[in-house]
């Protein structure tokens, strides 16, 4: 929501797949040392690269801590129902 873009240092985990899912940044293994380097040197100094984070609002939308809430708040009505 803050409108910076994430660098996850995470593999096969949920962050990644909400990183991914939603479009807010890049995504590396955080045991690939030269691919960390690589990326942080491009984000610093191509400005068109930083920018092109094409962030998708629904689904950023859907992982915000309101809408959790919501799908929680069902899912518990249905469970006492």
């Amino acid at each position: 929501m803050s409108g910076t873009p994430i660098l996850a240092l995470t593999h096969k985990t949920i962050l990644e797949k909400i990183v991914v899912d939603t479009r807010t940044g890049w995504v590396v293994h955080p045991q690939k040392v030269d691919l960390i380097k690589s990326l942080l040197k491009k984000i610093i100094k191509d400005k068109i690269f930083y920018n092109s984070i094409n962030r998708d609002k629904k689904k950023i939308n859907f992982y915000s801590s309101e809408e959790q809430v919501k799908h929680l708040v069902t899912i518990i009505n249905r469970m006492i129902h």
